[in-house]
């Protein structure tokens, strides 16, 4: 049997690593981050003026380019991009300061967690859509545990074991 137990409570070292965490990847929310917006937004005006709605290739080019080095890179899992003629797809998803909330709670009461976010990025002739979901949420008190039993704290090391949790998640 390992040297902890479920009833163990986790020492306050571990908590503050978590709270640690969390505290480095609170940013704001994509549809607040002026940098994804300064990538989006002369994109949208270009797809506006044009009456069908057909970009060139480079512009996507660009855009996909601008993302994958002026998007911060810390708390990146995953960023995929696919560009046709007429069409971009991005994908990415991030690790971000969240915040649990259950139907069982009072509206009010929440846990602070870290969340695996994903935001897409779908421009055709027909949308130019931003979406933003959540693949998975780990709160405060999963992080603790998993510094202390695994006695790991290097961020490559964490971002490999969300990947595998976010590659089986039906919402990535």
């Amino acid at each position: 049997m390992p040297p902890w137990t479920h009833k163990d409570p986790v020492s306050r070292e571990f908590i503050g690593k978590a709270r640690q965490l969390r505290r480095s990847l609170a940013r704001p929310h994509y549809a607040e981050d002026t940098t994804l917006l300064s990538i989006l937004q002369p994109l949208r005006k270009r797809w506006l003026a044009n009456p069908e709605h057909k970009l060139r290739e480079q512009a996507y080019r660009g855009a996909a380019r601008d993302w994958s080095v002026r998007m911060p890179r810390f708390g990146r899992i995953d960023l995929r991009t696919e560009i046709a003629k007429y069409s971009q797809n991005i994908a990415e998803i991030r690790l971000t300061a969240g915040e649990l909330n259950s139907d069982e709670w009072l509206d009010d009461e929440y846990e602070s967690s870290i969340a695996a976010e994903i935001v897409t990025v779908c421009i055709n002739k027909k949308d130019f859509n931003v979406r933003y979901g959540c693949c998975a949420s780990f709160s405060i008190h999963a992080w603790a545990r998993w510094f202390q039993r695994l006695l790991k704290d290097k961020f490559a090391d964490l971002l490999v074991d969300v990947s595998c949790v976010v590659a089986v998640s039906p919402e990535c």
